[in-house]
Parts: C-alpha cells; sequence; structure tokens
C-alpha cells in the first residue's frame, strides 16, 4: 500500500503547474534534454501490480470528483458507490478502504 501511496504522490509531484505554465515533469524533461543528464526528481515509485485493479477503479472515481473552493473534495463512500452502481465493479471492504486511503495521500501531496 505504500509503494502506491508513493507512486500516487510522484504523480501528482509531477503533474504540478510551474509559474511558467508547464508541469514539473515538463520542466525536469526539458533539463535532461539540454544537459543529457536525468534529474532524480523525474523518478517515480512503480505502481504494485497486485493494487492494479483498485488503484484503476480510484483513478476512475478520481476524474470526476468534486472541487471546491480550496482545491479537490475526498472521495466520499457515496462517490464508491455510485461508481460501482453505474460501472458494475465490485469493491471488496479491502477495496473500499484503499482508495479511501490512497484519496488521503493525494490530498495531502503538496
Amino acid at each position: 500500500m505504500e509503494q502506491l501511496k508513493d507512486h500516487l504522490r510522484d504523480l501528482t509531484r509531477l503533474s504540478k503547474k510551474t509559474d511558467s505554465g508547464s508541469t514539473v515533469r515538463e520542466m525536469l524533461e526539458q533539463v535532461e534534454k539540454t544537459t543529457g543528464k536525468r534529474p532524480p526528481e523525474l523518478e517515480c515509485a512503480e505502481a504494485p501490480r497486485e493494487l492494479s485493479y483498485v488503484y484503476s477503479c480510484f483513478l476512475d472515481i478520481h476524474r470526476t470528483r468534486g472541487v471546491g473552493m480550496s482545491g479537490a473534495l475526498p472521495i466520499t463512500y457515496h462517490d464508491i458507490k455510485a461508481f460501482c452502481e453505474v460501472t458494475g465493479n465490485i469493491l471488496s471492504t479491502r477495496d473500499v478502504a484503499t482508495i479511501i486511503e490512497i484519496d488521503k495521500a493525494y490530498l495531502e501531496t503538496p
């Protein structure tokens, strides 16, 4: 689970916009292109294969999450229930807890 949270934090960090309007990933890739050296900040933790189904469900729910005045709103049990009803996906209690936990990691990433 920690490996998946690290993966999500890394992706979130790399997708943040810089002052120039490009993403951190784009900026670091330009540094790599210019210098010929890969910045260590471009490295991203791998998502564990055994959690790929839950991670895929999280990403689907994440794409439809609400946004408030201070940014993304947490994924709720109602969001997960609606996702399961609409898609026909079946999530165990453990899967739901995992989605809530990785969403928490996403929301806590600066």
